[in-house]
């Protein structure tokens, strides 16, 4: 299948960034897209990296790579913020580490995990990896499934229907020019939003 366009509200890459400022640049770029992180790069290798975002109101797509790094959310950086997102990672290439609430564990492609930014976590580039990262404001998940919280930190395999069909409505959404995106950003969040819980009670189901 050909690769769909992807028509980001922001785009940050590091080849942007000169040698000297690249990761302080990088980490506000970040900051910016998301929320606050601390990155630390590899000290054998300069980082390299990109994020575009899609947004459809308080909600965030978006498309990331990035060789090997840490990233780090701290109780300072949580502070700073007025909304908490349930954040799912969905590890398309490469290795990703996570660890939040006294949980960890390698993501490798296929695999996805959601993280809750109001509480401290490391997600990290075992090696260079690309992931789609999707944004939910935490109230508007809870109020439609109630033992949301149960799922944070948990690595899920890849579902043979349900982790392609979330990938491939992700980049759909991504490839709505910016002008029609915005007409239709009320019906696109909401298909984001039930495909996201249709994941979820999916997961409960399987586990019990």
């Amino acid at each position: 299948m050909k690769e769909l366009p992807v028509y980001a509200d922001l785009v940050f890459e590091t080849s942007e960034f000169s040698k000297a400022s690249r990761l302080e640049k990088w980490r506000s770029s970040m900051s910016e897209a998301y929320y606050s992180l601390e990155i630390l790069e590899d000290v054998s290798q300069a980082l390299d990296a990109k994020i575009e975002v899609v947004t459809l109101s308080d909600v965030n797509i978006s498309n990331f790579r990035s060789t090997r790094a840490q990233g780090f959310r701290s109780r300072s950086d949580i502070r700073r913020d007025t909304v908490e997102f349930f954040v799912f990672v969905f590890v398309t290439e490469g290795e990703m580490y996570f660890n939040q609430m006294a949980r960890c564990g390698a993501l490798s492609a296929g695999q996805y995990v959601m993280l809750r930014s109001g509480e401290p976590y490391e997600l990290s580039c075992n090696r260079p990896s690309k992931a789609i990262t999707l944004h939910l404001p935490v109230s508007d998940v809870e109020n439609r499934y109630q033992l949301a919280h149960l799922h944070c930190a948990k690595a899920f395999d890849s579902d043979p229907i349900l982790f392609p069909m979330v990938a491939s409505v992700m980049r759909s959404i991504g490839a709505v020019p910016i002008s029609a995106r915005e007409l239709l950003c009320r019906d696109l969040r909401r298909q984001v939003m039930e495909l996201i819980l249709l994941l979820l009670r999916t997961e409960r189901m399987q586990a019990s």
